[in-house]
């Protein structure tokens, strides 16, 4: 129902129909255990998100990337380099499941600005953006594994790419019950907040990597 039906578990739940479902925590904590557990598991998992370039030249740097760059040459570098490189990353895999829980609440503070009115309490929306993550865990999930299947995964990563963007609209007309133009002029403006708050936080955590060196 998660993934088929936008919105609807959230509806329900808020609608008292609880017993039928996992809760939403269980769900989030499945959801992104599963995320995790495939990018640490499986070989090169981490790079299917996030890959860390780091120069052998001082003056040029390092480079933080997220998602695949299977494309991309790497310039040769030292075993310190690479050691450091992979250490970065760790610690940025390490502490990305703290970065993400504390965007739950705040992607529920953007949907109360906008639809208070229609959802007044503070949990409902909670529980929209608990959902709403664990669908992405989700998806995320789907893409690392596809990310390992060559051109067709690529192809099928990006239809499940537009299925993640076609369905913030449609979980957001389902639960909130708005009209379409209202929906698409809101869930524009929440996705483009969101995706601020997103970087900065991703800034952050990078910045937070590099400075225990």
């Amino acid at each position: 129902l998660l993934i088929t039906k936008p919105g609807q578990l959230t509806l329900d739940l808020v609608a008292g129909r609880r017993m039928r479902y996992v809760g939403p925590l269980r769900l989030y904590l499945t959801a992104s255990l599963v995320f995790f557990l495939l990018l640490t598991v499986l070989p090169g998992g981490r790079n299917s998100v996030l890959n860390i370039n780091v120069s052998n030249e001082p003056s040029r740097g390092w480079t933080a990337r997220m998602g695949p760059v299977r494309e991309m040459r790497e310039e040769p570098v030292s075993p310190e380099v690479e050691r450091l490189r992979e250490e970065i990353g760790e610690r940025i895999i390490h502490n990305l499941p703290r970065v993400v829980f504390a965007l739950v609440p705040m992607s529920a503070l953007l949907t109360f600005a906008f639809y208070r009115r229609r959802q007044p309490y503070y949990v409902s929306h909670l529980y929209y953006s608990v959902h709403m993550h664990s669908f992405v865990f989700l998806a995320g999930a789907a893409n690392v594994l596809l990310s390992r299947a060559g051109t067709l995964g690529d192809l099928l990563a990006l239809a499940n790419g537009a299925w993640f963007g076609a369905y913030h609209f449609l979980a957001l007309k389902r639960f909130f019950g708005e009209s379409w133009a209202r929906t698409l002029c809101k869930g524009t403006t929440i996705a483009v907040l969101y995706l601020v708050l997103m970087i900065a936080a991703a800034a952050a955590l990078v910045m937070f990597a590099i400075s225990l060196r």
